[in-house]
Parts: structure tokens; C-alpha cells; sequence
């Protein structure tokens, strides 16, 4: 009798086991087959939204524009930075030019 009872433990357990592995592989594939079919489809882009589609790329193309406009606003404010000093040193330069002769004379 006891060892009815052990061995018919041992089956339950066994069958326990057998019924967690596959409880466990059965959420796994199906965890795999969502994610992976979902992430399939979107990466197809199944469900596209035309107008979404269309405002991004007027909205991408408007902010592409902007940032075009600053950096030509920023290329023309260096422009006349640069040129701006380079007068001024020259101005500087033809100033000084006669007191450095003088004191290399000197």
C-alpha cells in the first residue's frame, strides 16, 4: 500500500511537471508567434494611414525648411561678422602700420 501511494505520487508529480512544460512552452509560442507576426506587420507597415503619411512628410518637409532657412540666416550672420573684423583689422592694421615702421626705425 505505501508503495502504491508512493508511486502514484510520483506519477502526479510527473504529470504535474509535464503539464507546467507544456503550460510553458505553450504561452512562450504563443508570445513568439504575436509579438513576432505583429512586429512582422508593422515592420511592412501593414496599417498605414495615408494621411498620416502625407502630414508627416508636409510636416518633415516644413521643419527641414526651417532648419534650412537658420543655418543660411546663421551662414549669412557669420558672413558679415567675418567681414566686419576683417575691416576693422585692416582699418587697425593701416592705423598702426606707420607707428610700428617708426618704432622698428627707432
Amino acid at each position: 500500500m505505501l508503495k502504491e501511494a508512493r508511486a502514484k505520487r510520483a506519477a502526479i508529480a510527473k504529470a504535474t511537471k509535464k503539464l507546467q512544460c507544456l503550460a510553458i512552452a505553450k504561452q512562450y509560442l504563443q508570445d513568439t508567434f504575436v509579438n513576432k507576426t505583429l512586429k512582422h506587420l508593422s515592420d511592412v507597415n501593414y496599417w498605414r494611414s495615408d494621411f498620416k503619411d502625407q502630414l508627416d512628410v508636409n510636416y518633415r518637409d516644413f521643419l527641414l525648411s526651417g532648419v534650412e532657412e537658420e543655418l543660411k540666416e546663421d551662414q549669412s550672420s557669420r558672413d558679415f561678422c567675418n567681414f566686419m573684423c576683417d575691416e576693422k583689422f585692416s582699418t587697425f592694421k593701416d592705423i598702426k602700420a606707420p607707428i610700428a615702421r617708426q618704432h622698428l626705425s627707432n
